[in-house]
């Protein structure tokens, strides 16, 4: 902004400020006029709150004052009308602390009435007048009475007569201190109510005093304190350690005796004396494990200072061979563990490892707990007094390893191997070692302690373990080995069963199995996954497999099994017509052509074997329907039954009479011994029957077509006959016997 020239100024703010400025001048002027007002009256008085004390303004001549105005600060009290030329006044205890002993000053303005109309305004006039109290009081002296020789002491008196000074800020009394002539002044107050001094050679035999108040100063009133020569600190021969170790059990104390002068010593309550008492100069102190404070107390028995010196001397303890730390050195990141410096009472100054965290509170008690993190290293504890010397017990630990991984190898062995084979884990910090265990029989190839290990297995399977070796030994890692099962053995049961009839087959256990897979034919049910297993058979034949399971499943065994029946033959039953015949006469037939070698056949008539050949002979008139025929033979699964006649009706007969006629070839006849029997071609097997006289068949023959010889020596002479039938036609031929 530019400067304004002044008569770009308006005009009246031009005339107000030479007016103002005008005043001022005069103002000046008039307030150095000479002389100026005053006040009148004491300016000491006493502290006596009754007593009034008149005070008086005096102005110039020729001045007329109005508006008179009277005010106190400090230790006094308006006690009249205020408004006149006069004022009474009395002391006052305005803080509540001095009884009214503090300065104090008398204000006092007004307005000369001959300037009021002058057209600068009114002009205030005023003067002020300072109190000080006289007292007649000797007030005592706080501070030691006995002193010596370069001690600092301090003194220090009320401050009645400045306790307004952080009020009132009308300035301060004085006091006045008095000091040994020799001593050493080092501060003071800022009041000045307190001094601060260092006493020389001369000062036990002073005294300190002080004076208080400027209008006290000559008065007979005086604060005292004499001095006297205090006991001097003590002189030892033998001073008391200030840190003894643990296994120091005792220590001399020898103070050189001054005459006139009382020891008294004051031991821990768990400490005691080995010589001397509590009153001797020199003594010996059994300590406990701790630290403690022994306090010499002197008195004087002669003339002088009746104070007693007191004298403590901490006694701090230090650790030593007699100490050592008990705790685990083997430890398991996350547990907490605790150790102890044993035979000590003192605060302790612990170090761990890093990764280890003390937990206890506080951390300096002589047992901590502490807690080895999962980084946590191994390294070493150490721990040391707090207080006082560098003695340090340490221990060493070591973290536990971990637990071990997994066993990587192979689990299943072929029983003729040779070669090694090779089992690892992966490597555990902690660990210093591998311990390896294996199935027995099997070998080491090179070491066993590391985490891998080469071994020739001796075909039988087991378990491998191995543990992780440090500090301590981890939990075992295990892997099982196996050899693959054999092919089991042949299987039991039978080979032929009928559908529908539950029925079991089995195996011999298999060394190294774990199981067992069976298989069976289509239809069959039934199952297991051990060396046995039941089966229902439906009507279908097949084979039955079994196979160990392991940790490669061995190949299959087998077993051929049918469902009993006519194996794929027709059997039938015929009834034979022989005239003159007693009985009724059956034949079997099959078809096709059947081998009868090994045949277990039963004909069953009301439950009862009949017979066992091919033919059967029963009373006349038996029901066909009554006469059955059983089967079996196991090694075609043959199991079949057949009831009642199928053929051999009469008119079967009747269309056989063509044969009938026709002689059968025999030779010689009559026979006396061997019979040559002729027989004619035929698609089926011959039933040839020898009948004697009686109608009783002596003899039955079973014969393919061809010549058949037959040893008659053992029959009785007579007639016979001779029929043979191949199911379709019949012959019969008589014959003599000689």
């Amino acid at each position: 902004m530019k400067p304004q020239h002044l008569h770009s100024i308006p005009f009246a703010l031009r005339i107000k400020g030479l007016l103002l400025l005008f005043c001022v001048l005069l103002s000046i002027a008039v307030l150095g006029q000479t002389p100026q007002p005053s006040i009148s009256g004491p300016a000491a008085i006493g502290i006596d709150p009754t007593i009034l004390n008149t005070y008086t303004l005096t102005v110039p001549a020729g001045v007329t004052p109005i508006d008179i105005n009277w005010s106190v600060n400090g230790d006094l009290k308006i006690v009249s009308a205020n408004g006149g030329t006069s004022i009474s006044v009395v002391s006052f205890d305005k803080s509540g602390k001095t009884g009214g002993r503090s300065r104090g000053r008398i204000n006092v303005s007004y307005v000369n009435s001959k300037l009021d109309q002058n057209i600068c305004g009114r002009i205030s006039w005023g003067a002020s007048l300072d109190i000080f109290k006289m007292f007649e009081d000797a007030f005592p002296i706080t501070g030691p009475e006995c002193v010596s020789a370069g001690q600092v002491v301090t003194y220090s008196v009320p401050p009645y007569v400045s306790a307004n000074i952080l009020t009132e800020f009308i300035g301060l009394d004085e006091y006045r201190w008095t000091l040994p002539t020799d001593a050493i002044l080092l501060y003071t107050s800022a009041d000045n109510s307190s001094v601060t001094f260092k006493a020389g050679l001369a000062t036990s035999s002073s005294k300190i005093s002080v004076d208080m108040g400027v209008m006290n100063m000559t008065n007979a009133f005086q604060s005292v304190l004499p001095l006297k020569q205090a006991l001097t600190e003590p002189v030892f021969a033998s001073a008391p350690p200030t840190c003894l170790p643990t296994n120091v059990t005792s220590f001399p104390i020898a103070v050189t005796a001054v005459a006139g002068v009382t020891y008294e010593w004051t031991l821990p309550p768990t400490w005691s004396f080995k010589t001397g008492t509590e009153n001797s100069p020199s003594i010996t102190v059994t300590p406990d494990a701790g630290p403690g404070t022994i306090r010499l107390t002197m008195k004087s028995t002669s003339v002088g200072c009746s104070e007693a010196l007191v004298k403590d001397y901490k006694i701090d303890r230090t650790l030593s061979a007699v100490n050592s730390i008990s705790g685990p050195g083997c430890v398991i990141p996350g547990t907490a563990y605790t150790y102890t410096v044993v035979g000590a009472t003192i605060g302790i100054k612990w170090t761990v490892p890093t990764g280890w965290t003390i937990t206890s509170n506080p951390a300096t008690t002589p047992t901590i707990t502490v807690v080895p993190g999962l980084l946590a290293v191994a390294g070493t504890i150490t721990a040391q007094s707090r207080t006082c010397g560098t003695f340090t017990l340490s221990q060493n630990v070591s973290i536990a390893p971990s637990n071990i991984g997994s066993i990587a190898g192979a689990t299943c062995i072929t029983p003729s191997l040779t070669l090694p084979l090779t089992y690892s884990v992966a490597p555990v910090p902690e660990a210093t070692s591998y311990q390896w265990t294996f199935p027995t029989g099997w070998i080491v190839v090179g070491s066993a302690t590391g985490n891998t290990i080469a071994l020739i297995p001796n075909g039988k399977g087991g378990t491998i373990s191995v543990r992780a070796v440090g500090c301590s030994t981890s939990p075992a890692s295990l892997i099982a080995v196996q050899s693959p099962p054999a092919t089991p053995g042949v299987i039991s049961g039978p080979t032929c069963t009928t559908a529908g009839t539950a029925v079991t087959y089995s195996i011999q256990p298999v060394t190294n199995a774990i199981g067992y897979q069976w298989t069976l034919p289509t239809g069959w049910t039934g199952t297991s996954s051990s060396n046995t297993i039941t089966v229902t058979p439906n009507t279908a034949s097949g084979t039955i497999k079994v196979k160990a399971l392991g940790c490669v499943n061995s190949a299959d065994q087998s077993l051929a099994v049918k469902i009993a029946g006519n194996g794929g033959y027709t059997f039938t039953v015929t009834n034979i017509p022989i005239p003159d015949l007693m009985y009724e006469f059956y034949v079997l037939r099959a078809s096709p052509e059947f081998d009868y070698t090994g045949l277990d056949l039963k004909w069953i008539l009301g439950g009862v074997v009949q017979s066992i050949s091919t033919f059967v002979t029963v009373p006349k008139g038996t029901n066909p329907n009554d006469l059955c025929v059983t089967l079996s033979r196991a090694s075609d699964c043959l199991n079949t039954t057949v009831c009642g006649s199928t053929s051999g009706s009469p008119a079967r007969i009747s269309q056989s009479k063509a044969a009938e006629t026709t002689a059968l070839e025999v030779a010689p006849n009559p026979v006396d011994r061997i019979l040559e029997i002729k027989l004619p071609a035929s698609e089926q097997a011959y039933h040839l029957v020898l009948i004697d006289q009686k109608g009783t068949i002596v003899k039955v023959l079973h014969q393919q077509t061809g010549t058949i010889q037959v040893d008659m020596s053992s029959f009785a002479a007579g007639t016979y006959r001779i029929v043979a039938t191949d199911g379709k036609n019949k012959w019969i031929q008589q014959l003599i016997k000689q």
